[in-house]
């Protein structure tokens, strides 16, 4: 420091190192087989792999809001949702006590 100067110098930083999360696994235990087109504009389809069983399709937003429930029996299930904002949403679809998780874009 100089005398009667206020500066300082820093000739070295080091900032420490840091882990990122860029990805979150998903585990598929009911058998959804596709959801498709993924990015998508609010349309998609489902397509589930359980036989006769009644499944139940949740949607929650990025801020892990629930923004849309369903039930169903179908094999295919076409979904609308073009009013939800543009992000990556997580699907589950619990059928028989299990539970799948899926992600999706809406663009």
């Amino acid at each position: 420091v100089a005398e009667g100067s206020d500066c300082a110098w820093i000739d070295k930083i080091v900032f420490p190192t840091t882990t990122t999360v860029i990805s979150i696994g998903e585990s598929s235990t009911t058998g959804v087989s596709s959801l498709f087109p993924n990015p998508n504009q609010g349309s998609f389809t489902v397509s589930l792999n359980n036989q006769s069983a009644n499944s139940q399709i949740s949607i929650f937003s990025p801020v892990g809001l629930l923004v849309y429930e369903t039930q169903t029996t179908d094999q295919v299930v076409k979904m609308n949702l073009k009013e939800f904002s543009a992000g990556m949403y997580m699907m589950v679809i619990t059928a028989e006590g299990k539970r799948s998780y899926s992600k999706f874009i809406i663009q």
